[in-house]
């Protein structure tokens, strides 16, 4: 049979009742909450769009950083698609 130990340092949790038990005496930060004007962005429908567009070269090294950002993080691998399988696409 496996005990339950409680945790040695209980410093996070008094610090995280401390936060609720004096939420009613915490000020806002001027301007919080203030409406930011939006702007109109055009996104790309597809790849081919945005590689006939005027911003191939950016677009290309977005592509390359992202990559290499995947491969150094290990968060995924690329392989190749299965023959005779439907890719599934995604935006």
């Amino acid at each position: 049979m496996e005990a339950i130990m409680e945790p040695e340092d209980s410093a996070l949790t008094e610090a995280d009742s401390e936060l609720e038990d004096n939420k009613d005496q915490i000020e806002v930060p001027e301007g919080f909450g203030q409406t930011v004007q939006q702007t109109e962005i055009e996104e790309s429908r597809n790849y081919e769009e945005e590689i006939l567009g005027g911003n191939k070269s950016k677009w290309l090294q977005a592509m390359d950083e992202e990559m290499d950002s995947f491969r150094t993080n290990k968060t995924c691998v690329v392989v190749p698609n299965p023959e005779n399988k439907k890719i599934v696409e995604c935006k």
